[in-house]
C-alpha cells in the first residue's frame, strides 16, 4: 500500500500486506491477509475507525488514536500516538505488545484471548482475557487485569498507581528474572495467590 486517504479500506491479499506511504483512512479498515503478515507501520498513518485484521505477524503504527476491531493474528504489534481502545475480539496466538506512550490501553472486550505474553507501555492500562493471561513487560501508571483462568507474568511490570487482578489463580513474580513493583495492590481469585514485590 501507498500513499491513501480514504473514507474507509478493506483490503484482501493472498501474500504479506505492507506500506510504503502514509494510510490515512477515516472510517473503518479491513485487512485480510490469511496467514501471511501485515505490516503497516509508516508512522504519520492515521486509523480513524476499527481496524479489523486477520494475518500472521500484525504490526500497526498509528500517529494518533487507535481502535482495534476484530484480529485474529499469530502475533500482535500496536505503537500509537494516543488512546489504544479495542471494540471488536482480539485473538492473538502468540505474543502481544501495545505501546501507546504515556496515553491509556484499554483492551477489554471479555472474549478477549492471549495466548503469548502481553507487553504494554501506557497510562492507565487495562487488560481482560477470556482464558489465562500471561504478563510480560508492562509499564503503567495504573493496571486492570481480568482473566477467566490463570493470571501470570514472565517480565517486569512496574505500575506508579495501582494495579487490580482478577483470576482463578494469581502468580507473580515467582521466577528468577521477573520484576513486580506495583504503587498499590488489589487482587480478587477464588484460587491460590502469590505475588512477590520487588
Amino acid at each position: 500500500l501507498g500513499t491513501i486517504s480514504a473514507a474507509s479500506l478493506d483490503v484482501t491479499a493472498g501474500g504479506n500486506v505492507t506500506d510504503s506511504g502514509t494510510v490515512g483512512v477515516a472510517g473503518t479498515t479491513t485487512i485480510n491477509a490469511g496467514s501471511n503478515d501485515v505490516t503497516l507501520n509508516t508512522p504519520t498513518n492515521d486509523f480513524g475507525g476499527a481496524v479489523n485484521v486477520t494475518g500472521g505477524a500484525v504490526t500497526l503504527v498509528d500517529a494518533s488514536a487507535l481502535e482495534l476491531g476484530t484480529i485474529s493474528a499469530a502475533s500482535l504489534d500496536v505503537t500509537a500516538g494516543g488512546n489504544v481502545t479495542n471494540t471488536g475480539t482480539l485473538t492473538i496466538a502468540g505474543t502481544t505488545t501495545v505501546n501507546a506512550g504515556a496515553n491509556d490501553v484499554t483492551l477489554n472486550t471479555p472474549t478477549n484471548d492471549f495466548g503469548g505474553a502481553v507487553n504494554v507501555t501506557g497510562g492507565a492500562v487495562t487488560l481482560v482475557d477470556t482464558n489465562a493471561i500471561d504478563l510480560g513487560d508492562v509499564t503503567a501508571g495504573s493496571l486492570s487485569v481480568t482473566a477467566g483462568a490463570a493470571v501470570t507474568d514472565s517480565g517486569t511490570i512496574a505500575v506508579t498507581g495501582n494495579a487490580s487482578f482478577e483470576g482463578s489463580t494469581i502468580t507473580l513474580g515467582d521466577d528468577a528474572g521477573e520484576t513486580t513493583n506495583f504503587g498499590s495492590l488489589t487482587f480478587k481469585s477464588v484460587g491460590a495467590v502469590a505475588i512477590t514485590e520487588d
